[in-house]
């Protein structure tokens, strides 16, 4: 014996498409933080240090601009990781690779230090301090 559908209003109808949307951005959202945590968790067992730099991907290889979806839900990516990482700072940051290979924060750094700095490199990163 087959079940009879339940009735779904048009009202119901309506929301359903903005609902599959907000849904699917919550699963991707969720992914995007669960590999950070476990990427920053890989770090602090493995190694000295005590910060995670995530780098946002780009809309493509010539591209300077991150990624859209990143670009949009960014508050809530950080968001979430906060929660995650309450005592930690958690951060969206433009570092550009130093000519020692290290990464810096560009909004840190003293206006002579700059030209050492790779301005190619520049890019967009989440960035985990447990420091």
């Amino acid at each position: 014996m087959s079940m009879i559908p339940q009735p779904i209003y048009r009202e119901s109808l309506q929301k359903l498409n903005i609902e599959t949307i907000e849904y699917n951005r919550l699963v991707k959202i969720n992914s995007i933080v669960s590999e950070i945590y476990k990427q920053v968790i890989y770090v602090a067992k493995n190694t000295q240090n005590k910060i995670y730099e995530f780098p946002i991907p780009r809309e493509n290889d010539r591209s300077l601009l991150i990624n859209n979806f990143y670009k949009e839900n960014i508050s809530d990516i950080i968001l979430s990781l906060q929660k995650i990482f309450p005592d930690s700072i958690v951060a969206h940051l433009i570092l550009a690779k130093g000519s020692d290979g290290k990464l810096y924060d560009i909004a840190k750094i003293d206006d002579k230090i700059l030209p050492l700095l790779t301005v190619a490199s520049n890019s967009s990163y989440i960035v985990i301090n447990w420091n």
